[in-house]
């Protein structure tokens, strides 16, 4: 296709063109169709000019060509003659193939009469080669292909185009070359297999020199066209008007051809990649600027290659853009007669982020996870639009502990927040919401904060814009004013009347709407289903069909938080931002089953446990047009990979830093690598407990008791096999015991 719409271009001459002087009267002349001599060959493309073939203008649109197009018959040599086109003063046409040779007559028959009411002569020859120009004279610049399906001509006189580097294969068009092997019927279109091949053999010069021929035969796809496959000479000098000619019993008229030569000119090619997922590029645009304010343009492939064949040895400056990414521009130098290259990474467009989080949620306690009694459609429409991973750890089974790990990208007992009983984060770690202003973010933290509650450790402090929310462990639903627990605006406490789950989403999607113009990170940690268990008429009523009073109530508390994040997505989709937004969802522990009724099914163990029950949550991320939609990703992560991945994603490329414990995840979301983001994930929750994941395999410190479990084998840990497999055990206690001797002491 690529090929076909070159060459309608480039043939664009040959449809409707008056090249020779038009006859008088009822005399007509048929000439070559790409050179307009005036002998034809049959089976060729001609052009026949004359005055009064028809009011109309009409070019035939399927094949086989027509006999009769506009009223108009015409024959040569008393056969009838397939028709590309006919207006009033031209017609072309395909001189029939059994067209003999020496004198023939050309009839013009008009509105089906029986006798001509036009007439003339041709010369009819075996072979009169015709090479198709863009000036339609035979003599201009040629309409050729070069290899890669460009076209051959001058960079400067025909934007897209270029020369051809001497040595390389070029694409010519021509006519009236003869006989081919199969034959092909008159008006039909020639097949692409087998190849209709010329039944002699041409010879063509370019430069000068004979050039080997490696293809002569019909142009698949068309009528009567003729593609001639020519290697340039290897030492051709740079010429964007090298002579060319085709001679087969007689000579075309001298053309030209655009060459390179190799000592002026050289490759160049690379790759194009996001440098925040490492993924390939596809479509990308490379520009390159060309003498006289030219512009050469490439895109890359479905593998984020591309390729310059041909570029003036020299200096360069590369420029590369994609939808979604910041341009890239950089230095290339291109040698003489060689192949250069070039990697060029571009920065993703920096994201709006909306971390979602919910406070002892249940691994089995939505839809998309299983949930027999809870329907969460706007939180499962995440996971739908994007990626949901089946192994999402916490650091920690309590929510201070496992929070201070997120926004840190760190192991909390690197700091000392290890402990319910030790909350304050300090103030010598960079928080996400610091990193993020200083990248020029807006900040909203709306919701739960429980990592400080005097001084410098407020969220206003710690690099939040603006704070909604109470600061301690929990609070009530529907009693805002507690003592010394209100409800903050910033600073100051404030009254308010809203369930509390609803008055969080208010507020989130008010900054939302109130930021939109600028890149923002909202941090929207609900408390729910955190106990005390309450919940209004409107979400209860939605969940009669649970019998279990306190089950039922949780399940409202979860059907609130599900409009919330369905009002949050909501306003993203209205305000065209979705495809600009990541948005994360997470648990900040396990359930709490005796507390809050919820399900850790299949799991063992619940919050306050380093069983999976405690630590493994549901966890998932969308951001539309850039992440896959509906993947299920198994691979262990951690939320400490939530900070690195969210920072990395802000600076639109993959953020390497050593102080760090998590990993940029977008290799992971993006597909580009399937391979698990840790080798070893540790915990540690005071003395009394301690665990370390290695591959499948689980080694966890509980009742002072060493357990071991095979998690591919057995996910609810219900056999221990510490004493059956003392190796594994050994392996990954001594792996434990590395990375806590790099800790402070366990409170």
């Amino acid at each position: 296709m690529i090929a076909k719409l070159v060459l309608f271009v480039g043939l664009s001459a040959f449809i409707g063109s008056h090249a020779v002087a038009e006859p008088q009267d009822s005399t007509v002349a048929l000439v070559n169709g790409a050179s307009y001599e005036k002998a034809v060959a049959p089976g060729s493309i001609a052009s026949l000019f004359g005055v009064g073939f028809t009011t109309q203008t009409i070019v035939a649109t399927s094949v086989p060509l027509p006999a009769t197009l506009a009223g108009v018959t015409v024959k040569v040599g008393g056969r009838v003659a397939p028709l590309f086109y006919v207006s009033p003063l031209q017609i072309n046409l395909q001189v029939p193939a059994g067209t003999a040779v020496g004198a023939a007559t050309i009839e013009v028959f008009v509105n089906h009469a029986e006798t001509p009411t036009q007439s003339g002569t041709v010369t009819v020859v075996e072979s009169a080669p015709g090479l198709f120009t863009s000036d339609a004279t035979g003599r201009g610049q040629v309409s050729a292909l070069n290899l890669d399906y460009s076209t051959n001509a001058d960079f400067e006189r025909f934007p897209g185009a270029r020369p051809e580097l001497a040595g390389g294969i070029v694409m010519l068009f021509a006519t009236g070359l003869g006989a081919t092997n199969p034959m092909v019927a008159d008006g039909q279109a020639a097949p692409f297999s087998p190849l209709a091949v010329d039944a002699g053999s041409p010879t063509v010069t370019i430069g000068g020199v004979a050039a080997p021929v490696l293809f002569s035969g019909l142009a698949p796809g068309f009528v009567a066209l003729w593609q001639i496959n020519v290697q340039l000479p290897d030492n051709l000098p740079t010429n964007l008007a090298t002579s060319v000619r085709i001679s087969k019993g007689q000579t075309s008229l001298e053309a030209t051809i655009a060459v390179a030569g190799k000592n002026d000119f050289g490759t160049l090619s690379g790759t194009v990649t996001d440098g925040l997922s490492g993924a390939r590029l596809a479509n990308a645009t490379l520009t390159l600027p060309a003498v006289n304010n030219g512009m050469r343009v490439v895109k890359t492939n479905a593998q984020g290659e591309f390729a310059l064949p041909v570029v003036r040895a020299g200096n360069h400056t590369l420029e590369a853009k994609a939808l979604g990414f910041v341009t890239e521009m950089q230095s290339v130098t291109v040698a003489a007669n060689a192949t250069n290259s070039a990697a060029l990474t571009l920065a993703k467009q920096r994201p709006n982020i909306v971390m979602i989080v919910v406070d002892d949620l249940g691994y089995a306690d939505l839809g998309v996870q299983g949930s027999p009694d809870i329907k969460t459609p706007n939180i499962d429409s995440i996971a739908k639009n994007g990626v949901r991973f089946t192994y999402a750890y916490v650091t920690a089974p309590v929510c201070n502990a496992s929070r201070a790990a997120l926004l840190t990208g760190r192991y909390q007992q690197r700091f000392g927040v290890e402990l319910l009983t030790h909350p304050n984060l300090p103030v010598i770690e960079t928080m996400l919401s610091e990193r993020l202003k200083t990248l020029g973010y807006a900040t909203s933290l709306v919701g739960k904060w429980h990592l400080g509650s005097t001084g410098q450790f407020l969220p206003q402090r710690r690099g939040y814009d603006e704070f909604f929310g109470f600061l301690p462990a929990l609070h009530s639903y529907t009693v805002w004013d507690q003592p010394g627990n209100p409800i903050y605006r910033g600073t100051q406490s404030v009254t308010e009347s809203t369930y509390l789950t609803d008055a969080f989403t208010r507020e989130a999607v008010d900054f939302i709407e109130r930021k939109q113009g600028q890149a923002f990170y909202l941090q929207l940690s609900f408390n729910a289903p955190h106990s005390p268990l309450q919940a209004p008429a409107e979400y209860l009523t939605r969940n009669q069909h649970i019998t279990n009073t306190n089950r039922r109530t949780f399940a409202a508390m979860m059907t609130a938080v599900d409009d919330g994040v369905g009002k949050v997505l909501a306003k993203l989709r209205e305000l065209k931002l979705e495809e600009n937004t990541l948005v994360l969802f997470h648990s900040d522990n396990g359930g709490d089953p005796s507390d809050n009724t919820s399900l850790n099914t299949p799991f063992n163990g619940e919050k306050f446990q380093l069983y999976e029950g405690g630590i493994h949550v549901p966890a998932m991320a969308q951001w539309k047009g850039y992440l896959p939609a509906g993947v299920v990703n198994t691979s262990p992560v951690i939320t400490l990979d939530w900070f690195t991945t969210t920072l990395s994603a802000a600076t639109g490329r993959a953020v390497s830093d050593p102080r760090l414990d998590g990993v940029n995840l977008m290799p992971l979301l993006q597909g580009v690598t399937s391979a698990p983001p840790h080798d070893v994930l540790y915990w540690r929750y005071g003395a009394p407990q301690y665990a370390v994941r290695a591959g499948d395999w689980k080694l966890l410190f509980l009742d002072n008791t060493l357990r071991l479990y095979d998690l591919a084998a057995d996910p609810g840990e219900r056999a221990n096999l510490a004493e059956s497999n003392p190796t594994k055990r050994n392996e990954l206690k001594l792996l434990y015991d590395q990375w806590n001797a790099q800790l402070p002491p366990a409170p």
